[in-house]
Protein backbone atom coordinates (compact mmCIF):
# COMPACT_ATOMS: atom_id res chain seq x y z
CA UNK A 1 0.00 0.00 0.00
CA UNK A 2 1.45 3.41 -0.93
CA UNK A 3 1.47 5.57 2.02
CA UNK A 4 3.17 8.63 1.39
CA UNK A 5 4.03 10.10 -1.91
CA UNK A 6 5.95 13.51 -2.31
CA UNK A 7 6.29 15.48 -5.77
CA UNK A 8 8.90 17.89 -6.03
CA UNK A 9 8.86 20.94 -7.55
CA UNK A 10 11.60 21.28 -10.33
CA UNK A 11 14.67 20.74 -9.92
CA UNK A 12 14.20 18.97 -7.28
CA UNK A 13 14.32 19.08 -3.39
CA UNK A 14 15.46 16.37 0.00
CA UNK A 15 13.06 14.20 1.56
CA UNK A 16 14.22 12.84 4.97
CA UNK A 17 12.62 9.96 6.36
CA UNK A 18 14.34 9.21 9.59
CA UNK A 19 18.11 9.02 9.33
CA UNK A 20 18.08 9.05 5.33
CA UNK A 21 17.85 11.88 3.10
CA UNK A 22 17.32 11.39 -0.70
CA UNK A 23 17.24 13.86 -3.44
CA UNK A 24 14.92 13.54 -6.32
CA UNK A 25 12.06 14.89 -7.75
CA UNK A 26 9.46 12.12 -6.53
CA UNK A 27 9.82 10.11 -3.46
CA UNK A 28 7.16 6.99 -2.85
CA UNK A 29 6.93 4.94 0.39
CA UNK A 30 5.10 1.57 -0.50
CA UNK A 31 4.30 -1.31 2.20
CA UNK A 32 8.43 -0.84 3.88
CA UNK A 33 9.85 0.38 0.36
CA UNK A 34 11.19 3.31 -0.27
CA UNK A 35 11.51 4.68 -4.15
CA UNK A 36 13.56 7.73 -5.24
CA UNK A 37 12.47 8.54 -9.03
CA UNK A 38 11.13 4.96 -9.39
CA UNK A 39 14.07 3.06 -8.10
CA UNK A 40 13.29 1.26 -5.24
CA UNK A 41 16.04 1.76 -2.24
CA UNK A 42 17.93 -0.03 0.23
CA UNK A 43 16.43 1.31 2.51
CA UNK A 44 13.35 -0.28 4.27
CA UNK A 45 10.81 1.51 6.47
CA UNK A 46 10.07 -0.55 9.56
CA UNK A 47 8.20 2.35 11.66
CA UNK A 48 4.73 3.42 11.12
CA UNK A 49 5.45 6.14 13.35
CA UNK A 50 7.12 7.74 10.61
CA UNK A 51 8.34 11.05 10.43
CA UNK A 52 9.23 12.73 7.25
CA UNK A 53 10.97 16.06 6.68
CA UNK A 54 10.91 17.56 3.09
CA UNK A 55 13.00 20.80 2.13
CA UNK A 56 12.08 22.54 -0.85
CA UNK A 57 8.80 22.71 -2.86
CA UNK A 58 6.08 19.76 -3.15
CA UNK A 59 3.56 20.24 -6.10
CA UNK A 60 1.49 17.55 -4.16
CA UNK A 61 2.02 15.73 -0.96
CA UNK A 62 0.14 12.41 -0.43
CA UNK A 63 -0.08 10.68 3.18
CA UNK A 64 -1.82 8.19 4.69
CA UNK A 65 -0.57 8.19 8.46
CA UNK A 66 2.54 9.76 9.59
CA UNK A 67 3.98 12.95 10.20
CA UNK A 68 5.52 15.35 7.44
CA UNK A 69 7.08 18.69 7.70
CA UNK A 70 8.13 20.81 4.89
CA UNK A 71 9.73 23.87 4.44
CA UNK A 72 8.25 25.23 1.49
CA UNK A 73 4.71 25.96 -0.39
CA UNK A 74 2.60 22.78 -1.73
CA UNK A 75 0.70 22.70 -4.53
CA UNK A 76 -1.99 20.08 -2.81
CA UNK A 77 -2.50 18.19 0.26
CA UNK A 78 -4.34 15.17 0.87
CA UNK A 79 -4.03 13.23 4.10
CA UNK A 80 -6.03 11.08 5.92
CA UNK A 81 -4.74 10.31 9.70
CA UNK A 82 -0.79 12.23 9.29
CA UNK A 83 -0.17 15.94 10.15
CA UNK A 84 1.02 18.05 7.69
CA UNK A 85 3.09 21.27 8.29
CA UNK A 86 3.59 23.59 5.39
CA UNK A 87 4.28 26.63 3.99
CA UNK A 88 1.66 28.17 1.39
CA UNK A 89 -1.06 25.61 -0.37
CA UNK A 90 -1.42 26.83 -4.43
CA UNK A 91 -4.02 24.23 -4.51
CA UNK A 92 -6.61 22.13 -1.91
CA UNK A 93 -6.38 20.43 1.18
CA UNK A 94 -7.93 17.27 2.03
CA UNK A 95 -7.97 15.40 5.07
CA UNK A 96 -10.20 12.69 6.80
CA UNK A 97 -9.13 12.69 10.37
CA UNK A 98 -5.20 14.57 9.90
CA UNK A 99 -4.60 17.68 11.00
CA UNK A 100 -2.98 20.54 8.24
CA UNK A 101 -1.15 23.98 9.63
CA UNK A 102 -0.68 25.93 6.76
CA UNK A 103 -0.12 29.04 5.57
CA UNK A 104 -2.51 30.99 2.47
CA UNK A 105 -4.55 28.52 1.32
CA UNK A 106 -5.37 29.04 -2.27
CA UNK A 107 -7.90 26.12 -2.85
CA UNK A 108 -10.59 24.26 -1.27
CA UNK A 109 -10.22 23.16 2.09
CA UNK A 110 -12.53 19.42 2.62
CA UNK A 111 -12.21 17.66 6.11
CA UNK A 112 -14.44 15.19 7.98
CA UNK A 113 -12.62 15.36 11.54
CA UNK A 114 -9.70 16.90 10.73
CA UNK A 115 -8.62 20.12 11.15
CA UNK A 116 -6.63 23.00 9.38
CA UNK A 117 -4.73 26.10 10.73
CA UNK A 118 -3.46 28.64 9.09
CA UNK A 119 -0.32 30.66 10.55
Amino acid sequence: MQWFKALMNPPFGSVQIDDHIYFGTEVVIDGDNVFLDGVKQSQVVTQRTLKVAVIGDIAELHTVSGNVDTSGDVGSVHTVSGSVKCGDVGGDIKTVSGSVSAGNVNGNIDTLSGSVRRK
